[in-house]
């Protein structure tokens, strides 16, 4: 049968394999059909999880200039990227590549944009 993922505080729970992340879990995410996971922390980074065999944490997700905090996230429908949104001050979507990390886009919405409009 299936093993549930899930998170509490700062660790992450997939049957009896917990991870302690190092920060609060505010967000996590499955990709459909893989074993990778994607938890988004208190401390404004996503952090993608390899979940074949043991759990392990596979790369943390930033932006290095804007740090932005994160607040949700998800994986698109093939598995294949990773999504983080953030919505301080305005509203921007970082895609990252699932299987190495690498930042593939980012896309934004300034709200000071929007009000001129």
């Amino acid at each position: 049968g299936g093993r549930v993922l899930a998170a509490a505080a700062r660790r992450v729970r997939l049957g009896d394999d917990v991870l302690d992340l190092g920060a609060a879990v505010e967000a996590l995410a499955a990709a459909p059909g893989r074993r990778v996971a994607a938890a988004v922390c208190r401390d404004g980074a996503v952090r993608l999880l390899r979940v074949a065999g043991c759990l392990e944490q596979s790369h943390e997700l930033r932006d290095p200039v804007a740090r932005p905090r994160f607040g949700s996230c998800g994986f698109c429908a093939d598995g294949e990227q990773v999504v983080g949104g953030v919505s301080d001050g305005g509203h921007a979507l970082y895609v990252w590549e699932a299987q190495g990390g690498a930042l593939l886009t980012r896309l934004s919405h300034d709200a000071a944009d929007a009000r001129a409009r």
